[in-house]
């Protein structure tokens, strides 16, 4: 059986690619590690303003045990919001956010619109270990038109997503 001079020339360019890019890449070695953070980041990391409930620092316990009655059992393990990439300081609280609330930066959302307030509304997304009930729908809604969330403009809406978890999503002006 003859193989044709056409049918080996992807076979060896794919080969000839792969040994070659592969010394080059194993070959740098990356000073990252060794290097201070202001270094790697171009910047000094941002100090995460405390999370302020009614003029006080919050110290709520996130160390649930167990889910709303009229919920269904947890999809994933309770804590995994401890290690929330984008929690520095471990509260469950979005950095991002903290910092909008503390007026200490402005909301990116590309969807924003412009609160009464003057400022970029935001999008806050809620996750859960459990898929909430009907109770935890409701609370998370009163919490936020207690805290000031306008329902006029803004949007609530519950999103099961594929992997079981729930989202709820709402845009407000805080």
């Amino acid at each position: 059986m003859k193989t044709s001079k056409g049918k080996l020339s992807p076979l060896l360019v794919a080969l000839l690619v792969f040994l070659l890019d592969v010394p080059i890449g194993s070959a740098y070695i990356s000073d990252a590690q060794d290097a201070p953070l202001e270094e790697v980041i171009g910047e000094n990391p941002p100090s995460i303003p405390p999370l302020v409930c009614s003029e006080h620092t919050c110290n709520k316990d996130w160390s649930l045990e167990h889910t709303p009655v009229d919920s269904t059992p947890p999809t994933m393990e309770f804590g995994w919001w401890e290690d929330f990439w984008s929690d520095s300081d471990s509260n469950g609280f979005d950095d991002r956010l903290q910092m909008i609330l503390a007026g200490e930066r402005e909301s990116v959302s590309l969807t924003s619109i412009i609160g009464s307030d003057g400022r970029p509304t935001v999008a806050i997304i809620v996750h859960y270990a459990w898929h909430p009930g009907p109770t935890d729908i409701e609370s998370l809604r009163s919490t936020i038109e207690t805290h000031g969330g306008k329902s006029d403009g803004s949007w609530f809406m519950v999103w099961i997503t594929l992997m079981r978890s729930f989202w709820i999503t709402c845009r407000s002006s805080l």
